[in-house]
């Protein structure tokens, strides 16, 4: 193929990005060494590596004007083998609770935070009396310099003894920004423009002591927000609230990712 009539040779660097960008990395890689003039298009196209990277891991506003996407693309790839059953086992990601919108924090005082739900150790949490719908909980990966490659979204509803208003929907937003508790509005903004995913809890009397998982089309995060969207009040307690006993997200952190990123 290095024959200077070749096919690929006779076409401009524009149109086989669009054609490599169909054979996949892999592809790309054995295609790349039968042909020089591929071969360096393969390691300068950053258009191309970035089509490689958004096919298979969706990123958002991620990265910018000098974001090596090539770069990019092997430090995912040393963690996760994308298409492939054959990707390292996934672990819990460590979360840090930045802020929530239950501004009374009623039951904190009896144990009952939002610090608990990233901890396994420790009771549910619990909002405050009225606060039953549309309840935002903002989290940061731990430690706050990585990233991480969600694959998976779990939450466990609490045992009946314990609280008995669980979460009926939850919704899961992934953000490459680093956002602080001022920031709740703009990681909405910066966040997946759809969440990456949902959480139906079934209705009583099988919504207790549940845990409940859905995979995810791999996406990569920094800031997680969970949006309780309302709770189930089996008993009808005037001012019900909503009571969750772990959210969990899956997948793998990714060390150095951050920073070809910024």
């Amino acid at each position: 193929m290095d024959e200077p009539n070749s096919f690929f040779t006779r076409l401009p660097d524009e149109l086989i990005t669009s054609v490599l960008r169909y054979a996949g990395p892999e592809g790309t890689a054995l295609i790349g060494a039968t042909c020089k003039q591929l071969n360096e298009l393969d390691n300068s196209s950053n258009t191309l590596w970035f089509n490689f990277v958004k096919d298979r891991l969706r990123l958002g506003q991620a990265g910018g004007e000098d974001t090596s996407w090539r770069d990019v693309y092997f430090c995912c790839a040393q963690v996760i083998k994308p298409e492939s059953s054959q990707a390292k086992t996934t672990h819990l990601i460590n979360l840090r609770h930045v802020y929530n919108s239950d501004h009374q924090s009623y039951y904190s005082t009896w144990g009952y935070g939002a610090d608990n739900v990233f901890n396994r150790d420790r009771s549910c949490w619990s909002t405050s009396p009225g606060v039953n719908q549309n309840v935002n909980l903002l989290a940061n990966i731990t430690p706050k310099d990585d990233m991480a490659i969600v694959t998976g979204f779990e939450i466990t509803t609490p045992k009946i003894y314990t609280a008995d208003c669980p979460p009926k929907t939850v919704l899961a937003f992934a953000s490459t920004k680093e956002i602080t508790a001022t920031g709740m509005y703009t990681c909405l903004r910066h966040s997946s423009a759809e969440p990456i995913s949902q959480i139906n809890v079934p209705p009583p009397p099988c919504c207790h002591d549940q845990t409940l998982f859905e995979e995810v089309q791999p996406i990569i995060g920094r800031t997680f927000l969970f949006k309780i969207i309302e709770s189930y009040n089996p008993r009808g307690h005037e001012g019900g609230n909503i009571d969750v006993q772990q959210i969990n997200l899956h997948g793998y952190v990714v060390p150095g990712l951050a920073a070809l990123l910024n």
